[in-house]
């Protein structure tokens, strides 16, 4: 395995419920990394077909018998991916053409938990940073309680006493 990696993750928005629209749109951006000689590009984890960030607002989308709900999750079906599909058989391609790997992700995160190349919020880029993978064996230890699962957003440890 080599000691350095070079990575790059793309913090952009896809066009939101348009399948074949994003993909030409992460094509541009995986041939960009790779020309700029990234190893490894990510991309955040519902980048295909986009998040649905309604589901964080819309009061009525979680019932089951709401026809509004029901069109517009039909919609964000109809434009997902399937894996094994044409879509993911075309990022493989890519990916192969340019000796890459495709991942998904949407921080560069250091061993140690600490952020490489911190996200980026108010533009669309890639990020890039170059790993020095002989880090990875000093922070074994730390058994990654500092590092990407790190999650106190979500989850909280309590220890409580019996009396």
């Amino acid at each position: 395995m080599p000691d350095r990696i070079s990575v790059a993750i793309v913090q952009a928005a896809p066009v939101f419920l348009n399948l074949e629209a994003s993909l030409a749109k992460a094509i541009t951006f995986i041939e960009q990394a790779a020309r700029n000689g990234a190893q490894l590009v990510a991309f955040g984890e519902t980048w295909l077909p986009g998040y649905p960030a309604w589901l964080d607002y819309c009061s009525d989308v979680a019932l089951w018998d709401h026809e509004p709900s029901k069109k517009v999750f039909a919609r964000l079906r109809q434009n997902s991916v399937t894996v094994p599909g044409k879509e993911i058989g075309r990022l493989a391609e890519i990916a192969g053409d340019h000796k890459l790997t495709l991942v998904g992700g949407s921080a560069i995160i250091g061993p140690d938990g600490k952020y490489v190349v911190e996200p980026v919020y108010d533009e669309e880029k890639i990020i890039s940073a170059e790993l020095d993978l002989t880090r990875i064996d000093c922070e074994k230890m730390t058994l990654d309680v500092s590092g990407h699962y790190s999650r106190p957003d979500v989850f909280e440890f309590k220890l409580r006493s019996r009396t």
